[in-house]
């Protein structure tokens, strides 16, 4: 059976704490993405 890793969605418009924010949550083991605005997050495909 695969282990289910927790998605943290990251959006922010400061590079330098999206970043650190991203790190942060992959150094406990949990999988980021990381946006600079709502829309980019909203353009993603289906």
């Amino acid at each position: 059976m695969a282990e289910l890793t927790s998605l943290v969605i990251v959006v922010d418009d400061d590079a330098h704490l999206r970043e650190a924010l991203g790190n942060l949550f992959r150094s406990v083991g949990m999988r980021v993405e990381l946006f600079g605005s709502t829309s980019a997050l909203i353009e993603l495909p289906a």
